[in-house]
């Protein structure tokens, strides 16, 4: 019997041993594999240097861009040379991406959106945080003096919105006002600025009556001594930016690239040397397709009112 009570503990104990094994996650992947695989992998395409691309809000190809710390960081740490340009507006990034012009791009949440619809095969792999948040605030604004202080106020006025392409200078803000009954394009007379630097000048000038910007954008003009803005109201909460591979690049690309953002943070002083001229990035997450579900939700609430975009 005492030999039986043994043998049934010994495989007691093997058994609890297995499953132990069983169920232990793996080690993640190491980081300098990772950015092996992807030059191996980027050497066998024939390629030796990736293009990266940003929309212009972002930086400016004539003088100094905010991005070439971030860029040639990343360029040194994955070892795969890394080319920044300086898209024309956003339709010429989406289209770039989505057609294999540029090989990563960093582009707005709806640019985004409306380049996935293009070219399926294009793959998120990271996006940013700023001022400690994933989302980023939509305001509708007019001149401190303006009529125009209320949603109610708008209809027959100049609106000055950034581009079609624009979360929070068109497509945010435009979902606000059909809250308020109010058409985008119809009710107002549409103005496109191309970027939100032009929309916020067109307010203060007086050349739109209201516009429509970013939260921090807003803020920031908010600090100038000039500043003589007033928020009409706020739409809905955007995702930050998404960190786009376009088609055929090998995914070890962005495994490697995304890692390397990850370890740029304002909590040590490499990563906020990197992103100080980054207005108010502190950093970034790994994220995948679903992270801007919330953009295609209020497309179609706008889509669904006033038709595809013109």
């Amino acid at each position: 019997m005492m030999r039986y009570a043994c043998l049934v503990l010994t495989l007691a104990c093997t058994t609890d041993h297995r499953a132990v094994e069983t169920t232990s996650e793996p080690s993640p992947p190491n980081f300098d594999d990772i950015s092996e695989q992807a030059r191996l992998d980027l050497a066998e395409m024939g390629q030796d240097s990736l293009v990266w691309s940003i929309t212009p809000y972002r930086g400016d190809e004539n003088t100094h861009n905010p991005y070439e710390p971030l860029v040639k960081y990343i360029s040194e740490r994955i070892g795969i040379s890394l080319q920044l340009e300086v898209g024309t507006d956003y339709a010429d990034l989406e289209h770039k991406i989505a057609t294999g012009q540029t090989d990563i791009a960093v582009l707005g949440p709806y640019s985004y959106v409306r380049a996935k619809r293009k070219s399926a095969g294009i793959n998120v792999f990271a996006s940013h945080i700023a001022r400690g948040n994933i989302t980023y605030g939509t305001y509708i604004i007019s001149r401190s003096d303006s009529p125009i202080q209320t949603l109610a106020d708008l209809p027959g006025h100049t609106m000055a919105y950034v581009a079609l392409g624009s979360a929070s200078g068109w497509l945010f803000p435009a979902s606000r006002m059909l809250e308020e009954g109010i058409h985008p394009l119809d009710d107002v007379i549409p103005i496109w600025a191309g970027d939100h630097n032009e929309v916020i000048q067109k307010v203060k000038s007086g050349e739109a009556q209201a516009g429509a910007t970013y939260a921090d954008r807003y803020h920031e003009e908010s600090q100038t001594p000039s500043h003589d803005l007033h928020i009409v109201a706020k739409g809905g909460l955007v995702p930050h930016d998404a960190y786009v591979l376009r088609e055929g690049l090998p995914v070890s690309i962005g495994q490697a690239i995304g890692q390397a953002l990850i370890e740029v943070s304002n909590q040590h002083d490499v990563g906020r040397q990197l992103l100080q001229s980054l207005h108010s990035i502190n950093g970034f997450i790994a994220v995948d397709d679903t992270h801007f579900d919330p953009v295609r939700v209020v497309e179609s609430s706008v889509q669904d009112v006033i038709g595809s975009s013109p």
